[in-house]
């Protein structure tokens, strides 16, 4: 069961649980592995390896720039690490956002 707690106006009538349920393996190289325990339906997978190849390239390029930041005696503060730190979340959250989606779409289109 997931829940998410906000304020809103409205009343949530929830569906009745109908036996139907989804299991969510988080990993690495499979983000998420989706499994249901209703016979037919095949587990789905999430693939990882993109996110984890941009966030190992991500820890490259930083130790290398805080390197150089450290060999010249700067602080380790600069536009450079700021954009390389942006582009990395705004990749992060993309990839968030697009696999939450799924396994909703998954989820309730397989009554689950």
């Amino acid at each position: 069961i997931v829940e998410i707690v906000y304020k809103t106006n409205q009343t949530i009538q929830y569906k009745p649980d109908n036996g139907r349920y989804l299991g969510i393996d988080p990993g690495v190289n499979n983000a998420f592995t989706l499994a249901t325990n209703v016979s037919g339906i095949t587990p789905v997978i999430v693939n990882g390896k993109p996110i984890k190849a941009i966030n190992q390239l991500y820890n490259k390029q930083r130790a290398q720039l805080t390197r150089i930041h450290d060999l010249l005696g700067q602080n380790r503060s600069s536009h450079r690490l700021a954009s390389l730190d942006f582009y990395r979340n705004q990749k992060m959250n993309s990839f968030a956002h697009e696999a939450s989606k799924r396994i909703v779409d998954f989820a309730l289109s397989h009554g689950l």
